[in-house]
């Protein structure tokens, strides 16, 4: 019979919550002033669940841009702002996990 071996990392199911971080900064203010924050406390599966699944629609959008530009056709400027958007959140879920299990700074 195979034993485990005792595993000292972290896994998903050990995670604790995220910290807060803020993110998407108001272009108009041009400050240092942001939009949106992420809640520090929220459990950290949830927040790479998320990212998970917003980097998924990350891919299959830059897929249909991708056989738009090949066909000639038109793609959109709020297009490419979405798929900034969607990228920027994904990296904000992801660190505010990282940043809370690793102490790191904002």
């Amino acid at each position: 019979m195979t034993h485990l071996k005792n595993s000292t990392s972290t896994s998903i199911t050990q995670l604790g919550g995220i910290k807060a971080l803020s993110f998407l900064e108001a272009p108009s203010l041009n400050n240092g002033t942001f939009l949106l924050e992420t809640v520090a406390g929220v459990p950290a599966a949830d927040a790479l669940d998320l990212a998970a699944t917003l980097s998924g629609g990350i891919h299959q959008l830059t897929d249909r841009l991708y056989d738009c530009i090949n066909d000639g056709a038109v793609i959109y400027c709020d297009e490419m702002r979405a798929l900034g958007f969607l990228a920027e959140t994904v990296n904000t879920l992801v660190r505010a996990v990282q940043r809370a299990e690793i102490g790191g700074a904002e």
